[in-house]
């Protein structure tokens, strides 16, 4: 009877990974900027856009990857992400040997959670949205099926602090301007608009306070 057990416990040991791994033998290849990621067959159908830096997935955009190639393109999306009022935490991690940082976001206008992966792979920082609340088994092999990062751990965060900064400053000068244009076309200087820079939980910010 003992046999039987030790034997039963050897053999689940033996199963479960197999059971728990994703079965990735009918996913599709689909090449962004240069680098290849395997993905699910029900992502297949998606679109590359024009420059071939970012392909698009369902509606609303349930699955998207795309190039961070420049580096306003990485300040706009992850300064915007990392800012947004509907960003629910983050979280600095590795994924398959890839430096990454998620954002858990929440959509109002669909009324549902989903989250975005920025990941080093190769020497090119990469952006994946999903429609999940976690990192699930399946994000994690597609980003595994990437190149391993060539850019060190401290780059890549040295990068995307830069863009999150460079965010803040950028629309702090905006809503500068949008103050002073204010003041040039109103006489009246009741209930004025006045604009600061703050330090919060999740970084820079702009907030808005009134003069009376």
């Amino acid at each position: 009877m003992k046999l039987k057990c030790i034997l039963l416990v050897i053999i689940l040991f033996v199963l479960i990974p197999h059971i728990s791994a994703e079965d990735t033998n009918n996913w599709k290849n689909v090449t962004v900027n240069k680098v290849t990621f395997k993905i699910p067959e029900k992502f297949s159908n998606g679109t590359l856009n024009k420059d071939n830096t970012g392909y698009t997935h369902g509606e609303p955009f349930d699955f998207i990857i795309f190039s961070l190639v420049k580096n306003d393109n990485l300040k706009r999306m992850y300064g915007y992400s990392y800012n947004s009022r509907y960003l629910n935490d983050s979280e600095e991690t590795e994924i398959a040997g890839h430096h990454a940082v998620v954002l858990y976001q929440y959509n109002d206008y669909y009324n549902h959670d989903f989250l975005e992966v920025f990941f080093a792979t190769g020497k090119k920082i990469f952006r994946i949205q999903y429609n999940s609340d976690h990192v699930t088994n399946e994000l994690k092999e597609i980003i595994k099926s990437t190149p391993k990062s060539k850019i060190s751990k401290e780059t890549f965060l040295n990068k995307l602090d830069t863009a999150q900064r460079d965010y803040c400053q950028e629309n702090y000068m905006k809503n500068l301007e949008v103050d002073l244009e204010y003041n040039y076309h109103t006489q009246d200087n009741h209930h004025k608009p006045k604009y600061f820079y703050y330090l919060g939980s999740h970084g820079r910010g702009v907030g808005m306070s009134y003069s009376w």
